[in-house]
């Protein structure tokens, strides 16, 4: 792997997002969301870490995805979270879900967050 360095980050994510590969297996993006009630997802072989730069955000997780649709191959969306659990995400949190936990993020305000997916 080669050292890659991204400068002028804030430039860049106001058009897109700012995603970039880590390794083979894993891929990182820098997002900025307004408000948002995302459908639940899980992923049979992704783990998501999420690091919050500014805003903050409900992410509710659960044990497991019930009534989804398939999107691809590992990969659930829809449907309703089963014993679900909600954590705060502010500025400065970290959250790592490891694969196959369902989860949503519901954002009231702004959110700008690195989201780094890691193929389990």
């Amino acid at each position: 792997m080669k050292l890659k360095i991204i400068e002028n980050y804030e430039e860049k994510i106001k058009k897109n997002p700012l995603k970039f590969e880590i390794t083979e297996n894993s891929f990182s993006k820098i997002v900025d969301m307004g408000p948002i009630d995302a459908e639940p997802e899980a992923h049979r072989d992704w783990t998501d870490v999420y690091i919050v730069l500014e805003g903050d955000a409900v992410l509710i997780t659960g044990d497991k995805l019930q009534n989804f649709r398939v999107i691809e191959d590992g990969e659930y969306r829809g449907g309703e979270i089963v014993n679900s659990e909600i954590t705060h995400l502010k500025k400065g949190s970290i959250a790592v879900i490891p694969n196959g936990t369902p989860h949503k993020l519901k954002v009231n305000n702004n959110l700008r967050q690195i989201v780094m997916k890691i193929k389990d």
